[in-house]
């Protein structure tokens, strides 16, 4: 089992009505190496409704580059996802909301998502 010598948790928040934050950098400041990076939690809140879309929150922190999935719908999830990382510890960040594309290929990278994102990421640095 791997002993955690450190962890810090980062909430990333963005309102989505204004267009420029669908697609944003955010310097990230963990303070020590981390091994790894965990989506804890997904929060998505809008004033859409009647719709079936999905929605993927990008990111270039990791290398599969997709740290979740959420509905177009106000929606909170617990989640448990792990990513591993290069001893991250600072750098300048993009996330990115995108629509998934159906099986028709209906969907694109940008979207008009509207409303509020919330996603809390676990930083975590093993003892190796």
């Amino acid at each position: 089992m791997s002993i955690v010598t450190d962890r810090k948790i980062i909430n990333i928040s963005q309102d989505l009505s204004t267009a420029a934050n669908r697609n944003v950098k955010i310097d990230i400041n963990v303070g020590f190496g981390a091994h790894e990076v965990i989506v804890r939690q997904m929060c998505y809140g809008t004033t859409e409704a009647g719709t079936t879309r999905l929605y993927q929150l990008y990111s270039d922190l990791i290398d599969d580059q997709i740290l979740c999935s959420f509905p177009a719908s106000t929606s909170t999830q617990t989640l448990d996802l792990r990513f591993p990382l290069n001893s991250f510890s600072k750098g300048q960040v993009n996330f990115q909301v995108q629509e998934v594309p159906n099986g028709t290929g209906v969907g694109s990278i940008t979207t008009n998502a509207v409303g509020r994102y919330q996603v809390m990421l676990e930083f975590i640095r093993y003892k190796l």
